[in-house]
């Protein structure tokens, strides 16, 4: 809510001087009208910071004019009516003075000396309520600063102006008026580079002093945003906090060279960062003591790393977005697996690759919870003719290990199996009682179990590898002679383990790739279709 006067302005206009005791009483004002007034007020100090606070400074004074009459009454009762006299007691006259940027009446005798102070004996005094100082939010800090720093800029400006010989009405006072509408409608806002009354510093300060300005406000922008999310705090407080310090120091330093002694913005940003600092156990090295000013000659290096911090931040929650919306990707394809047909798998299956391995560009592990859990599920439905490399197949790598390790308490029991096939009792035809040699992956209990009874095998020896192991590691298994057959999950196994064809060869052994799962149907069905004749005949042998 705009207004003509600022709350100091106004509090000036109710106390200039006037003899107290000399106004006559005004008749009782009428209670609609205070209601209406009242109303107003409430309404309109809801969305002005600058009126409500006009309102609780003239509170505060209120309550202390009631204090002191109260005290007043107090010695005068305990005085009794016998006491002696009062020695008379020149006029009072109210004055105005500006304290700390506020306006506060203050009752002076006519001769400008202050009149005597009567108190209540000390055993009986109230303690005074300590008023704290109204610290402006961050965003009219910032923005104040803002405004300061055109100020500062514009008096360099103004100057070379000036001495050029410049119409003022036509190329100074449009922009003095301009800062001034600003400056005007923030509160406590004092332009010190426009007043006529300020000795102004060479250029170089001025240009230190803006610069400490800007500096001051991207710091408290970035504060706003980083105390506004709690991970970020974590993440950013000791380094903000050593920004904002250094920033506030700097400024401090910048106007001393200006000859400004005080300044309401450096001054709200140090008190409120002491607060933070002392309320979240933050220690800060640097820049908090008066002996250890920051130089003001450095804020362009200041801000450059204020940007990039936020630079930095704003990748990263980017990076946190794009990360929830790709593993909520992974959820849902995974999800609907069984509704996709078998062009559809396809699809889909470039999809969570695609997805996978820009989420591993974004910094997440292969192992990551949010990529293996939803890989657990469709481990042996994934297309048996794509072959996965890169951090796609380290994932599935993770997945199958977790699957072996936990597959009891992590993967539902499935209903009892459905009734075999005919490449399932074909192949147990085949293999009943003898031993077979799976090789690749992590062998999981309970698949290694549905395998050896599916098939009617007398042992089931599965073959744990690892990337880059060599295959003379399984040549004893291959060469054995009870081993009917010999199976390689090629899903699981380096390229070089395509060389255990040669060595079952060598040994007669029949061989067969899986290209998919362990599900009975299917092993059954690559046994049947790639050795069935080999095993056989082996058999009769």
């Amino acid at each position: 809510m705009p207004h003509e006067q600022a709350p100091t302005d106004v509090l000036q206009g109710l106390t200039e001087a006037k003899p107290l005791g000399t106004r006559t009483p005004p008749a009782d004002p009428p209670a609609e009208a205070i209601a209406v007034v009242a109303a107003h007020l409430r309404e309109a100090a809801r969305s002005d910071p600058e009126l409500a606070d006009a309102c609780r400074r003239l509170g505060d004074w209120l309550t202390g004019v009631g204090d002191a009459a109260d005290a007043a009454r107090k010695v005068a009762t305990e005085r009794g009516p016998d006491a002696a006299p009062d020695e008379p007691v020149a006029t009072l006259i109210e004055r105005t003075l500006s304290i700390g940027g506020m306006a506060v009446p203050v009752a002076v005798r006519d001769d400008g000396t202050a009149p005597p102070r009567e108190s209540a004996p000390a055993q009986e005094a109230a303690p005074q309520r300590r008023v704290e100082p109204t610290r402006a939010p961050l965003s009219v800090i910032a923005s104040r600063a803002r405004v300061k720093a055109d100020c500062c800029r514009w008096a360099i400006e103004r100057r070379s102006r000036m001495e050029d010989g410049a119409d003022f009405d036509q190329i100074i006072k449009p922009t003095d008026d301009a800062l001034a509408q600003r400056l005007r409608a923030l509160p406590d806002c004092y332009g010190w580079p426009l007043d006529p009354y300020v000795s102004l510093p060479d250029d170089r300060a001025l240009d230190d002093a803006a610069g400490c300005y800007d500096t001051l406000a991207d710091a408290l922008d970035l504060a706003q945003r980083v105390r506004a999310d709690d991970e970020l705090l974590d993440t950013h407080a000791q380094r903000l906090y050593q920004m904002l310090a250094e920033c506030c120091s700097a400024l401090r330093a910048a106007l001393l060279v200006c000859g400004v002694e005080t300044d309401r913005d450096q001054d709200d940003t140090f008190h409120t960062l002491r607060a933070w600092v002392f309320d979240e156990r933050v220690y800060v090295e640097r820049h908090m003591r008066l002996d250890d000013p920051a130089d003001p000659a450095a804020w362009p290096d200041r801000r450059e790393e204020i940007q990039a911090t936020a630079a930095e931040i704003e990748r990263g929650q980017a990076s946190v977005k794009e990360i929830r919306n790709l593993t909520g990707r992974l959820g849902y394809i995974a999800k609907r697996w069984q509704d996709y047909d078998a062009a559809e798998t396809v699809v889909q299956a470039q999809k969570l690759v695609d997805a996978v391995e820009r989420l591993v560009e974004l910094g997440l592990r292969p192992s990551h919870t949010s990529i293996r859990d939803p890989l657990l599920t469709i481990l042996d439905e994934l297309p048996a003719d794509m072959e996965f490399t890169g951090p796609f197949a380290e994932a599935l790598q993770y997945a199958d290990d977790f699957a072996a390790q936990r597959e009891g308490q992590l993967r539902p029991e499935k209903i009892a199996p459905p009734e075999p096939t005919g490449d399932v009792v074909a192949a147990r035809g085949l293999l009943a009682g003898k031993v077979a040699v799976l090789i690749g992956g992590a062998c999981r209990p309970k698949a290694r179990e549905a395998l050896r009874e599916g098939l009617g095998l007398r042992e089931l020896r599965w073959i744990t590898t690892r990337p880059h192991e060599t295959i003379t590691n399984f040549e004893p298994q291959v060469k054995r002679d009870e081993v009917a057959v010999v199976m390689l999950a090629i899903r699981w196994a380096s390229h070089s383990f395509e060389n255990i064809k040669t060595a079952c060869d060598r040994a007669g052994t029949p061989y067969v790739r899986l290209p998919r799962g362990y599900g009975v149907n299917q092993v059954a069905r690559e046994i049947m279709n790639q050795a069935s004749k080999a095993i056989g005949a082996r058999g009769a042998d």
